[in-house]
């Protein structure tokens, strides 16, 4: 069935604008609306059915945190929802802390945002929700996760280098490395 649809959608969306049959620019662009809603519909229950399942949750269960009807959720999990309303979709999102901007536009209700993806976005509602001194920790914290990664992408970088050595060139690194670290006299040093 979903194959059936997705094919008339590509059929409506890149073939009918092309040919002149008497379809207006508004009837065209208004299906192209419904059919990008429609696959959205997809992603969101999808959404929908890994947060239930990574909670070990009922539909019964979102429903009752979210305060809405299980039918709502029942029918946004399955797929079935043609006309999706906001206000239940931010209930949900807030349960399964998704910002009600993450959940309106998995649903198709606003446009895509390319240049932040979903976790990213996750990450900013939750820390929109923290005070500022736990702001604070999760920036040191975000600070720290960086640099280390710089540190081993540096001592990666260190290691192919060394490794491309011959065993004299080594040798010299590691005299090098142990003056530096101050484990090991310098010339200068021995001779005083």
């Amino acid at each position: 069935m979903i194959v059936v649809i997705m094919t008339i959608t590509l059929v409506i969306i890149h073939i009918l604008p092309s040919l002149s049959i008497g379809l207006n620019k508004l009837t065209i662009t208004k299906v192209k609306l419904c059919a990008k809603m429609f696959m959205n519909m997809s992603e969101l229950s999808d959404l929908i059915n890994n947060a239930l399942k990574d909670r070990g949750w009922s539909q019964t269960k979102l429903a009752n945190l979210a305060g809405v009807s299980k039918g709502s959720v029942s029918n946004y999990a399955s797929d079935k929802v043609t006309t999706p309303d906001e206000d239940t979709l931010i209930k949900i999102g807030r349960v399964l802390n998704l910002s009600p901007e993450t959940i309106l536009r998995v649903a198709g209700l606003l446009p895509p945002k390319k240049d932040i993806d979903p976790i990213t976005a996750q990450i900013i509602h939750l820390v929109s929700q923290m005070d500022d001194v736990d702001k604070k920790a999760v920036l040191s914290y975000c600070n720290l996760i960086v640099e280390e990664s710089r540190m081993r992408d540096a001592a990666d970088e260190f290691l192919h280098r060394y490794n491309r050595l011959d065993h004299a060139e080594k040798m010299e690194a590691q005299k090098k490395l142990l003056r530096g670290l101050g484990l090991v006299a310098t010339s200068r040093q021995g001779s005083d």
